[in-house]
């Protein structure tokens, strides 16, 4: 019924309609939009930009949104405040909800060097999370004034926190605070020379970080003969 309705449309426009067996019918261009004109052209109110963002990013492939990057940001930037934060909202939970059902789009993240931090956060949210490796600890950080919607800098920090803890690591999960905690994934098993580096900044700030986190490194402690985390809050006063 709908098709019929579009073709007799069509016809009435003096559009030729015909189709071959087996192929689809090419619905006619909308006779106010010039030919070779890009729908993020066409239409520039917040609403549609930040519409066809979000498209695009959910469900076009890999190739399609490397080669629109550049005209993603440009759109992410003309957005007015409230545009951008109800995109970044919707974004994050449609990539969360995929993320729970496996179902996100590839990993590649080619193309996002020179992209603004929110540009590379709403990239961020509808891939695999082995592509946040890319990320440097710098763009990570940078993804912090976006609150609890920059989960894959959060899970991307604690990946770097099992693998390789460092200062600057610690660093950009201070910057994330108070969206740490509950968001870094699975707590590290450090053999004891890691989990010595690893207690002064975990001892320093403990209730910057998950409190499984704090106890891992302290169990990883116990085996040795280094200072408990006991001794350390009462050293450090943490409850008095």
């Amino acid at each position: 019924m709908a098709e019929a309705q579009q073709r007799s449309a069509a016809e009435a426009a003096g559009q030729n309609t015909a189709t071959a067996p087996g192929q689809h019918m090419v619905l006619p261009r909308p006779p106010h939009e010039a030919p070779g004109t890009r729908r993020d052209e066409q239409y520039r109110d917040p609403l549609s930009r930040a519409t066809w963002v979000l498209a695009l990013l959910a469900v076009a492939s890999d190739v399609v949104v490397e080669e629109h990057l550049t005209r993603v940001d440009d759109a992410i930037r003309s957005l007015p405040e409230g545009s951008r934060r109800a995109l970044i909202l919707s974004s994050s939970r449609i990539g969360a909800s995929m993320a729970v059902s496996e179902q996100r789009r590839g990993s590649n993240l080619a193309g996002i060097d020179g992209l603004s931090p929110l540009t590379v956060l709403l990239v961020a949210h509808h891939v695999r999370t082995e592509a946040y490796s890319r990320f440097t600890i710098a763009a990570l950080r940078d993804m912090a004034p976006y609150g609890g919607a920059a989960w894959p800098a959060l899970l991307a920090l604690g990946d770097k926190m099992r693998n390789s803890p460092d200062e600057d690591v610690f660093a950009a999960l201070r910057a994330h605070k108070p969206h740490v905690i509950g968001s870094l994934g699975h707590p590290p098993t450090y053999d004891a020379v890691t989990a010595a580096g690893v207690i002064g900044p975990l001892a320093a700030r403990p209730f910057d970080f998950p409190l499984d986190w704090v106890l891992g490194v302290e169990a990883a402690l116990a085996r040795t003969g280094n200072e408990a985390l006991g001794e350390v809050a009462d050293t450090k006063g943490w409850f008095r």
